[in-house]
């Protein structure tokens, strides 16, 4: 549960920031309230949760030292996703 409360709390920090910028930007308010809406729902909230976030909330290192990130290491779920 607590990893479903992390990853809620990273989304909708990252929807903040999106609207933000939109405001500044000039985007349609509706645009930045609807951008990534997709992360809500089952088949990517779940599989996002898995990747980015352990079973005690804390958050999980999905990149090496260099900051790159290998897509090709990520369960299939995460690739639907």
């Amino acid at each position: 549960m607590k990893a479903h409360l992390a990853y809620l709390k990273t989304v909708l920090r990252h929807k903040y920031y999106v609207y933000q910028a939109c405001r500044l930007l000039g985007v349609p308010w509706w645009i930045a309230v609807v951008h990534d809406w997709r992360k809500f729902f089952p088949r990517q909230w779940f599989p996002y949760v898995k990747i980015f976030h352990n079973p005690d909330g804390s958050k999980r290192t999905v990149r090496d030292r260099s900051g790159a990130y290998d897509p090709g290491a990520q369960a299939d779920s995460f690739k639907r996703a």
